[in-house]
């Protein structure tokens, strides 16, 4: 273990963070609950990356633009993530005996394999994610955060959920598209089966871009 190494994990030695974890590669698999054909993604994610950064990753490879709000549980350890937010403090009242953490104080490092999370995105269209921590390697000789695999277009944003987007497919095949819809996509209609490893892998550098990475 290097002098670097050993200040880094001490800087992340705190409730939020798992040093002994911070410096290694989490393999993660995602799913979007409730939908069918599946739709899935598989990606790779430093420790020392925070909760929020893991979820905004998440929603951005099934086409989410992070217009709404969204939280992370974790019901085996009894935790939900959430951005802190002054104005809406009662979001981080505890909720029956559930603690609720700060998702951009605390780091993926928390999680260990085969934990399984629930991501929830726009509690009004209520899209919800299943990610399952797959395996934690010490070493990764690529580039990270990247998607490994993907399943599936992803999510359409204000479609009205999984539902909204049940019904859309449907016409799609049928080629009996909505008219509105049709207005809205013009020539471009989008088949949710298709899936392209290299435009979700530039949609994360144009997220981490926004970020300051």
């Amino acid at each position: 273990v290097t002098k670097a190494s050993q200040q880094r994990k001490s800087l992340f030695s705190n409730e939020y963070s798992n040093p002994s974890r911070i410096d290694q590669f989490y393999h993660l698999h995602g799913e979007l609950v409730g939908f069918s054909p599946k739709m899935t993604r598989d990606f790779v994610i430093r420790g020392d990356q925070s909760i929020a950064e893991m979820a905004e990753l998440l929603i951005v490879m099934f086409n989410g633009e992070l217009y709404h709000m969204y939280d992370v549980e974790n019901k085996s350890a009894n935790v939900i993530y959430r951005i802190q937010d002054e104005d809406m403090e009662d979001l981080f009242s505890e909720i029956d005996n559930v603690k609720i953490v700060d998702a951009e104080e605390a780091t993926v490092s928390l999680l260990k394999t085969d934990d399984e999370l629930r991501v929830h995105y726009d509690f009004g269209d209520d899209w919800e994610f299943k990610l399952t921590v797959k395996n934690v390697a010490e070493h990764d000789q690529l580039w990270t955060p990247r998607v490994t695999d993907a399943v599936g277009y992803g999510i359409i944003e204000d479609i009205g959920g999984v539902s909204g987007l049940a019904k859309y497919y449907r016409e799609f095949k049928s080629g009996d598209i909505d008219p509105y819809m049709r207005e809205q996509f013009g020539d471009h209609l989008i088949d949710l089966r298709d899936a392209d490893n290299e435009r979700i892998n530039n949609m994360i550098k144009g997220y981490l871009g926004t970020r300051g990475w």
